[in-house]
């Protein structure tokens, strides 16, 4: 991510004369953002990092949108100007006029950023970036910046254009993506897990071993796996772990909806024999195999 608005940064270098006349805008969709951008900038067209980028003759604006990705348990609200330097890396004197964490826009949290800096070039640059964050722990990148040493049609509308900005991506579309998310095992049991499976309930065969070889979750300890689900499938999964003895223990049907996709825990507790798994406030009764 960082390598995608760097890269774009450099791009912005040639400072030739360009003069400005009224343009109309024209109203485009790109990987699910809807906005107007002036009609003398380029086709979006896919870059390396599978961004999509327009810009405009001179190369003195660009539009780039990126799909969503994983936000890695960030969210809008811990946003903070920290994490936007890690964006702004390349820049020089760097200057943050605004920033918000709590604008919405089409009922999505977004983080809203207007920057002003210098690139390695000495070009002076306004950028105006926006960060949607999904409720699927997916965020994306709206990314609007022009020279200022020139005149531009999109300086010259960036109110409208930013105005313009709708985030048409619906719930259902983000929900049938995967999404990755830290989900932490923790052992409050006496014994040691030594293996720990899971398959999704349609399965009739253990899918996945989540330790490695050479992890072990020992008595009062805990271990983060990723773990990753698609949100309106799969939400359904049986557990099994197995200790030091060979002996199984098998949760069924441990239910995901809507769990916290920032991180969860799936906590295993044993009481007079019988063990049980918690998952987001439910609890799940352990079947022992031996």
């Amino acid at each position: 991510m960082k390598k995608m608005l760097l890269a774009l940064f450099i791009l912005l270098t040639m400072v030739g004369c360009n003069s400005v006349k009224e343009v109309k805008l024209e109203s485009q969709t790109v990987n699910g953002v809807k906005l107007d951008i002036p009609e003398d900038m380029s086709s979006f067209e896919i870059q390396d990092d599978d961004t999509k980028l327009s810009s405009n003759e001179a190369s003195t604006a660009f539009v780039q949108i990126s799909d969503p990705m994983s936000a890695d348990g960030l969210t809008a609200e811990a946003f903070t100007e920290a994490d936007l330097d890690d964006f702004l890396e390349g820049r020089k004197d760097v200057k943050i006029r605004e920033l918000d964490n709590k604008k919405i826009i089409n009922d999505v949290s977004v983080v809203f950023a207007k920057v002003e800096c210098t690139n390695s070039n000495d070009v002076e640059i306004e950028e105006y970036l926006y960060f949607p964050f999904y409720n699927d722990g997916t965020f994306q990148m709206i990314q609007i910046l022009y020279s200022k040493d020139q005149d531009s049609s999109v300086e010259y509308n960036i109110d409208k254009i930013c105005n313009s900005i709708e985030l048409q991506q619906t719930e259902t579309e983000n929900n049938n993506q995967q999404v990755t998310f830290p989900l932490t095992i923790v052992n409050q049991t006496s014994v040691e897990i030594y293996e720990l499976y899971c398959s999704t309930v349609n399965t009739d065969e253990w899918e996945e071993e989540l330790l490695g070889s050479d992890t072990i979750i020992y008595p009062n300890d805990q271990f983060t796996i990723n773990f990753t689900l698609n949100q309106t499938n799969d939400l359904i999964w049986d557990f099994k772990m197995v200790d030091i003895e060979g002996t199984s223990v098998n949760f069924y049907n441990v239910d995901f909806t809507g769990c916290n996709t920032s991180g969860e825990l799936f906590t295993i507790t044993v009481m007079d024999g019988q063990y049980y798994a918690t998952l987001n406030g439910n609890t799940y009764e352990g079947q022992i195999e031996y």
